[in-house]
């Protein structure tokens, strides 16, 4: 299911898979008034799947994938949500119950799973924490809990429906915000505000990024792809905010008259505490040398753990002292 997932370009939270124990087999099967001739067909979540996803859209998606690479028993299936009456609230979950497409059945390692169904239960988080909650208090329908309880679930429920709802279109509005921002960065507007995603979009091709990662690099020093190191932009961001820069356009002005001192000051850095990191780590780092009054404690560094890193801030202001003067 992962597999799937990803190569739609799906983001998912997780996803859990179980067999219906024995222990809830027998209670299904004993219940009054019930007759099953055939368990594999009547009881369609021996084996059940859940997928968790980040919105609503998400589930959108993963119904659609489920219903184009599985066969769906559509009868089976349900969607909560369409079963609820207008001023109702509750339990929100997509419920597909598929077999292997005849594709499928015929490969060698699917083979004894060709006749087998399984439950896909698709929801939100928020869906999933109301299901968790509301199981939490052991009733299996809401015909079950007592009046004085039912009002008071059936409020929540609906706050976490209307949750879900502002966390997509927070998403929708996110997308459109980075898109703003890349575009303001890429027509190198200077102005633009710093925050994690502007410094994103600036470093991927600029010319100071370059001379810095030049620099790094003529000092013998292996520099990593951003990608594999995301965090250094995260630290380029603190150090600036710590700075007092606003704009990309202070960012620029604090970096650019660090440039020729840059190769001498990794090679000496680096003599004594050698790292491997992306350009940006690079930046952040001959900033912080330039600017020594602004970082007095290991707490003003822009790393995770401050004391872990105790030796290489003793090195960045030892080689500060030595290249730029610094107290």
């Amino acid at each position: 299911m992962a597999d799937l997932l990803e190569t739609d370009g799906i983001d998912f939270h997780t996803i859990e898979a179980r067999a219906k124990t024995l222990e809830s087999l027998q209670n299904k099967l004993s219940k009054s008034g019930k007759s099953f001739d055939d368990t594999d067909k009547q009881i369609p979540d021996l084996a059940g799947v859940r997928v968790v996803l980040y919105d609503k859209r998400g589930v959108s998606e993963t119904a659609a994938l489920i219903d184009k690479e599985f066969d769906v028993d559509s009868e089976a299936s349900s969607d909560k949500l369409s079963e609820l009456a207008p001023d109702q609230f509750g339990y929100l979950s997509i419920h597909k119950v598929a077999r292997l497409k005849s594709n499928r059945k015929t490969m060698s390692e699917w083979s004894r799973f060709a006749e087998l169904h399984v439950e896909i239960q698709i929801r939100t988080v928020l869906q999933h924490a109301w299901a968790s909650i509301s199981h939490k208090l052991q009733y299996k329908r809401e015909s079950e809990i007592p009046s004085v309880l039912r009002r008071r679930l059936m409020r929540l429920g609906g706050l976490f429906e209307l949750a879900d709802d502002e966390f997509l279109s927070l998403r929708s509005q996110d997308r459109e915000v980075r898109e703003s921002i890349e575009k303001k960065v890429a027509a190198k507007e200077k102005e633009v505000l710093l925050d994690l995603v502007s410094v994103e979009s600036w470093a991927v091709d600029n010319k100071l990024m370059q001379q810095i990662e030049k620099a790094a690099k003529q000092s013998g020093i292996v520099v990593s792809g951003e990608d594999k190191a995301p965090r250094c932009k995260e630290q380029l961001l603190q150090v600036s905010q710590t700075l007092g820069y606003k704009t990309l356009k202070d960012l620029e002005s604090g970096l650019k008259p660090l440039i020729p001192a840059a190769a001498t000051f990794y090679k000496e850095l680096y003599k004594i505490t050698p790292v491997y990191a992306a350009t940006s780590h690079f930046a952040a780092i001959v900033l912080i040398a330039a600017n020594q009054d602004k970082f007095s404690e290991p707490k003003d560094y822009p790393f995770p753990d401050p004391k872990a890193a105790i030796e290489y801030i003793d090195s960045i202001r030892k080689t500060s002292r030595l290249i730029f003067k610094g107290d």
